[in-house]
């Protein structure tokens, strides 16, 4: 037993309160209506569907707002009942202490801290966990004087709605992030990040003239020039006006800013192999997880489809909420991509981080959900 303070004293359970046993029902008593709800261990915690009863029983049987209650058998654990005037099952305590100098509030809080201790030491079974009336009114409580009950049960009220409000924020950070990521997102693709720093840094050349010179270099690189870059409305920019950006900015179809857009491999995976092949779960939050992976042998799959420095892997294939997620494959590794996902290789023209963060944006989201 542990040491506690030298005005505090051990009882036993059956010294301090008395526990008293609900009433027992015949599944022909259980009505589907009546006078009293009947408050069975399945309510006690999250079950919804209730029966009546219209019995006339002792008080004794009867548990109102404010008692405390203890389920002892399957589910189980201490309840301050808040739920107003019902009958009480069998399989449930009502707890009434013996004095004025026994706190309610602290009997709950030790019921709390000793029911894990019951499971592990006295509780019988692997799933339908009970514990005797004996043995519990054979349990040993720490007693403290009565004002510092009070002040104990106070303080580890205020506590855990601490440690509950936390939880909840917690529980919200994620999305939280997730809605201060879109916000740097369109602050970014609206132009409002570089507003400050495009002041003094006026571009040397316009987008039109960019793409003419890019034309230039793959005419005389490779001979020929991309059909998506002869078109006639090349130089036809599409303003949104859901979506304001800059002056200098222009909207501008990705087919023109870059040369290669490709399914990845359909063959299918092996547990080992010679190179990696990356999938839909490999992209996670804009970058590439290296765990988790499958492997190809085929020497012209890996000729096919081998990823080069700075090629963006596009999720084409998912839950609404992942479509659309994607990452830059650095180098990292030798590396294949699946049939799932779509390579897009940029031009020099477009920055390839830029484009990763472009295609995570709200923009490219609301015109992901569009198509």
């Amino acid at each position: 037993m542990s040491v506690i303070p030298i005005n505090w004293e051990y009882s036993k359970l059956a010294e301090v309160c008395t526990l008293i046993n609900g009433r027992a029902y015949k599944r022909s008593e259980l009505l589907s209506k009546g006078k009293y709800p009947v408050l069975r261990v399945g309510n006690f915690f999250t079950n919804p569907n209730w029966f009546f009863s219209d019995l006339e029983l002792d008080d004794n049987k009867y548990c109102d707002e404010g008692d405390l209650l203890y389920a002892w058998s399957a589910s189980f654990g201490p309840r301050i009942w808040e739920g107003g005037k019902v009958i009480y099952h069998y399989h449930i305590w009502k707890v009434v202490p013996h004095s004025s100098d026994i706190s309610r509030d602290y009997l709950h809080w030790f019921f709390e801290f000793d029911k894990e201790k019951i499971k592990s030491e006295v509780g019988t079974g692997s799933t339908m966990i009970h514990i005797t009336k004996g043995a519990m009114e054979n349990r040993r409580i720490p007693v403290a004087p009565y004002k510092e009950q009070k002040r104990i049960a106070d303080k580890i009220d205020a506590l855990m709605a601490r440690s509950s409000k936390a939880k909840n924020v917690l529980d919200s950070i994620p999305e939280l992030l997730k809605q201060y990521r879109q916000s740097i997102l369109a602050a970014a693709f609206k132009g409002d990040l570089t507003k400050s720093w495009r002041a003094d840094n006026v571009p040397k050349d316009s987008i039109s003239s960019q793409l003419k010179k890019l034309k230039k270099e793959l005419l005389q690189s490779v001979g020929t020039v991309p059909q998506e870059l002869k078109i006639k409305d090349t130089y036809d920019f599409v303003e949104d006006e859901k979506y304001p950006i800059p002056e200098t900015w222009k909207f501008v179809q990705l087919k023109k800013l870059a040369s290669t857009f490709s399914y990845g491999s359909s063959q299918k995976s092996q547990k080992e192999g010679n190179i990696p092949v990356l999938r839909m779960g490999n992209i996670q939050r804009g970058e590439l997880d290296w765990t988790k992976l499958v492997y190809s042998s085929d020497v012209k799959e890996i000729e096919k489809y081998k990823l080069q420095p700075n090629d963006v892997l596009f999720n084409r294939t998912n839950s609404p909420e992942l479509v659309g997620k994607t990452a830059i494959y650095r180098g990292n590794h030798p590396a294949i991509f699946a049939g799932y996902l779509i390579r897009v290789r940029p031009y020099e023209i477009l920055n390839p981080e830029y484009l990763n963060y472009c295609l995570a944006s709200q923009y490219a989201r609301d015109y992901c959900w569009n198509v």
